[in-house]
């Protein structure tokens, strides 16, 4: 190889390194973008003709300025979200409420009321310490659980009523003619209301406003994951479901399915570039609302054949999860 050849060779090695370097640099400068831009919509304010929401119970949630909100609820009672580790707390405009601090300041993981004078919701405090705790209950997020329970305040009584699960309060609340109506989650910048998209029978389906769907028995929880798809028969109804890692259903039941998170069964795509979730559990479940009996099956196609042997052709029908809830 002559010196002219090797001259040409060497510089087309230097412009090969020089971009592949550079894509490396972009990259590299991608990656620290996104977070950039995760946090200046995280602290975004809502626009002032966006900030107050009416919702058919009477209530009316506004949003306060960046992430912080508050929601009236009925007779100067109100939820709101604050800067503090975006925590949330019940209040009132005109007095002073008897809630232990305990139960008050965390995150109201759902809460509803009724407006002849109750408020409840499932509360969860997180660890706000340095380092880990010795004892924790779940993890939410990043964040390590120490209380999870259900609180029912009574407004005429200014008192509260402590429960370990929220289907107890909600058996306590039904046997004492205490009507809560639509259900709410608390989120950076507002509150939302959960959406039912099948009710038959004792079962529901209720959409929460995080990247994930529960599936209940009466006031017991069953099945709660990702729950991107489902679909109707005369006599029940299935649906695909999924436990997805660094999800916000980490203190949520599932007795039904079980998994672990040392066992992967696939990946998730994000929908960012090539960003994937590992996945501990991908299941399809059936379930006859006449029986109240439930099957759970491993693929698509099994599913399929099940309800093919009913005289029933899925239409499967897509829960869409709001953007915002994912980030």
């Amino acid at each position: 190889m002559n010196e002219k050849t090797k001259t040409k060779l060497f510089k087309g090695l230097k412009i090969s390194s020089k971009i592949i370097l550079a894509l490396v640099y972009v990259v590299f400068c991608f990656i620290l973008l996104i977070p950039a831009l995760m946090f200046l919509a995280y602290i975004y304010e809502v626009p002032e003709d966006e900030r107050i929401t009416e919702f058919a119970d009477g209530s009316v949630c506004e949003n306060t300025g960046g992430p912080t909100y508050e929601h009236r609820l009925f007779d100067g009672y109100y939820i709101y979200q604050n800067d503090n580790n975006f925590s949330n707390r019940l209040d009132s405009y005109d007095k002073t409420l008897n809630i232990p601090d305990e139960y008050n300041g965390g995150l109201f993981f759902r809460y509803a009321f009724d407006p002849d004078g109750y408020i409840a919701y499932r509360y969860l405090e997180r660890w706000e310490k340095p380092g880990d705790p010795e004892n924790y209950l779940c993890m939410w997020e990043d964040d390590h659980i120490i209380i999870d329970c259900s609180v029912l305040y009574d407004c005429n009584k200014d008192e509260v009523k402590v429960f370990e699960t929220l289907p107890e309060l909600r058996e306590y609340c039904s046997n004492n003619n205490i009507n809560l109506g639509v259900w709410y989650n608390s989120r950076v910048y507002f509150c939302y209301q959960e959406e039912v998209h099948i009710q038959k029978g004792d079962w529901t389906l209720t959409e929460l406003t995080w990247d994930y769907s529960i599936v209940s028995f009466g006031d017991e929880e069953l099945f709660s994951g990702v729950i991107d798809s489902y679909f109707e028969t005369k006599n029940g109804f299935g649906f695909h479901f999924q436990h997805v890692e660094d999800n916000t259903y980490g203190c949520q039941p599932n007795p039904v399915i079980s998994y672990t998170e040392s066992e992967v069964v696939g990946k998730k795509y994000e929908g960012l570039l090539f960003f994937y979730d590992d996945m501990y559990a991908n299941k399809y479940v059936y379930v006859d609302t006449v029986t109240n009996e439930y099957t759970v099956f491993d693929t698509k196609k099994e599913i399929k054949e099940f309800a093919k042997s009913m005289g029933v052709s899925p239409d499967w029908v897509k829960i869409k999860y709001d953007k915002q809830d994912k980030e």
